[in-house]
C-alpha cells in the first residue's frame, strides 16, 4: 500500500480513473519531490496546511477539487503547482508537462 511506502520521491498517478478525495497520507510521504494525480475524478479541497519541504511539482489538472490553493504548497517558492484554472483560485506558477519529461526536475 501506498501509506507505508515512506521512501517515495515521485508518485505518478495520471489517468488512472481515481475518484474521490486526495488519500490525507499523500500530504505526509516527507521525501515526495513529484506528485502528479491529473486527470483523475478527485473531489474535495487540498488540506489547509502541507508540510511537505521536498515538493517541487504537484500536478492536479483535470479534477474537480474546489477552494484555495494553501500557501504552504509553496514554502520556498520554487514549488510549481498545476491545476485546471478554473477550479481552484489563486495566481499560480505553472509548468507544461512536457518541460518536465525533458528533465526539468
Amino acid at each position: 500500500m501506498l501509506k507505508n511506502m515512506t521512501g517515495l520521491v515521485k508518485l505518478i498517478l495520471r489517468n488512472c480513473n481515481i475518484s474521490g478525495e486526495i488519500p490525507p497520507y499523500l500530504w505526509t510521504l516527507q521525501k515526495l519531490e513529484m506528485l502528479d494525480l491529473s486527470f483523475n475524478k478527485l473531489i474535495g479541497e487540498i488540506p489547509t496546511t502541507i508540510s511537505l519541504k521536498r515538493l517541487r511539482f504537484l500536478f492536479l489538472t483535470g479534477n474537480s477539487l474546489r477552494g484555495s490553493v494553501p500557501d504552504s504548497i509553496f514554502i520556498d517558492g520554487s514549488n510549481v503547482l498545476r491545476t485546471s484554472k478554473r477550479k481552484i483560485k489563486r495566481p499560480i506558477k505553472y509548468i507544461n508537462y512536457r518541460d518536465y519529461t525533458r528533465g526539468d526536475m
